[in-house]
This record gives structure tokens, C-alpha cells and sequence, in this order.
């Protein structure tokens, strides 16, 4: 019984003595989990360096394009994506309008280096597959004939973060593919991309 009321004095010797009782530090929060996955939105204008039919004086084509692109990081600096894309445009000769229509499908990968918290730049390569189809219309005849091929495109641009995870994006963007519809020519276009990335 003595060493019962020894030890409750000593314990409250403290509260007693106007000292408060330690209290043990709280664990650290774990970091959050910062995901990996982004997308994009972008919106793009090219304009063919070749011919659009053979043997012919078609303007050359300009296009209009719109793409999604999943991306997935694999670090800071480094980045897998998968882009779909489609564009359309027109080109005309003595009375003769073709219009064109562009779908892509594009795996590819992405080198961002951020300058500072907001500014960024990166540099990246697609590759994968075409379908591109024309319709021709002349003197109220039509004429339409579609191909598949190889898509290929390269980028470089800046980014600037609007938020913690959202950023704003323009690039340049070389870009063609080997599709060829009958009486066509394989299209490689120059042009700029621009639009909007969202984090996860």
C-alpha cells in the first residue's frame, strides 16, 4: 500500500508543481501520393511542305487538328505517352476541291526540363499508325479514296503551370505519314500545337 501512494505522489508531483506532463510528438504525416497520370487536350494548325496530288497545282494542304494524349511518368524529367489524334483540311485546283481527313494513333515518349516552379520545356517523338481519306469534288462529280500508313511526329515547346495540377502547353510540331490515297501524295506538315495538361 505505501509504494501505491509513493508512486501516485511522485506521478503527480508535476501537475502539482504547475509543470505540464510530457507528451510524446506526434508521428510525421506521410508524404502525399503524387499520381503519375496526366492528360492533355491540344488543339493544332499545320501546313504541308509537299504536293498534295501528284502532277497537279493543288494548294498546298492546311490542316486543322485536335488530340488526346494520356501520359504516364516515369520521373521528373521523363514521360511515356499515347496520343489520338484527328485533323481535317482543304486544298484546290481550277475548279477542284479535295478535303482531307487524318486520324492518328500515336505511342511516344517526352524529355521535360523544368526551369523554374512555373516554366518548363520539353522536347518528344510519336510514332504509330495513319488512316487518312480525301474526297474530291468537281463539277458535281465525286471521287473518294482512303489509305493506311505510318504516322510519325516531333515536338518541342514550353509549358507554364496554372495550378499545382494544371499547366498550358505550345510547341512546335513536325509531323506526316506515309498514307497515300490514289493520286495522292504522302503529306509531311509543319505547324504548332497548343492546349491544356491536367494532372491526376
Amino acid at each position: 500500500m505505501k509504494k501505491t501512494i509513493v508512486m501516485m505522489v511522485a506521478c503527480a508531483a508535476p501537475v502539482f508543481a504547475g509543470e505540464p506532463a510530457p507528451v510524446p510528438a506526434p508521428a510525421p504525416a506521410p508524404a502525399p501520393q503524387v499520381s503519375p497520370w496526366s492528360c492533355e487536350l491540344g488543339l493544332s494548325y499545320s501546313w504541308a511542305s509537299t504536293d498534295a496530288v501528284k502532277g497537279a497545282n493543288f494548294d498546298k494542304l492546311q490542316t486543322i487538328g485536335v488530340d488526346l494524349t494520356g501520359c504516364y511518368a516515369l520521373d521528373e524529367n521523363n514521360s511515356l505517352n499515347l496520343r489520338f489524334g484527328y485533323g481535317w483540311g482543304d486544298s484546290s485546283d481550277a475548279g477542284t476541291k479535295l478535303h482531307t481527313h487524318n486520324w492518328t494513333l500515336m505511342p511516344g515518349y517526352r524529355f521535360t526540363y523544368p526551369v523554374d516552379d512555373t516554366w518548363s520545356v520539353y522536347a518528344g517523338a510519336n510514332i504509330g499508325l495513319a488512316a487518312t481519306a480525301w474526297k474530291a469534288h468537281e463539277a458535281g462529280v465525286h471521287g473518294h479514296d482512303s489509305a493506311w500508313g505510318f504516322a510519325y511526329s516531333a515536338e518541342v515547346g514550353v509549358r507554364y503551370a496554372i495550378c499545382p495540377n494544371s499547366d498550358i502547353f505550345l510547341g512546335y510540331i513536325f509531323s506526316g505519314s506515309t498514307a497515300k490515297p490514289s493520286g495522292c501524295e504522302a503529306q509531311i506538315n509543319h505547324g504548332i500545337r497548343a492546349g491544356l495538361g491536367m494532372k491526376f
